[in-house]
């Protein structure tokens, strides 16, 4: 289940890049 998290951080990670950017 730990890729479950990664893919989780990786989502709210595009998330944030997408608002700074």
């Amino acid at each position: 289940t730990q890729k479950r998290l990664e893919q989780a951080i990786r989502e709210v990670s595009a998330a944030l890049g997408g608002k700074a950017e």
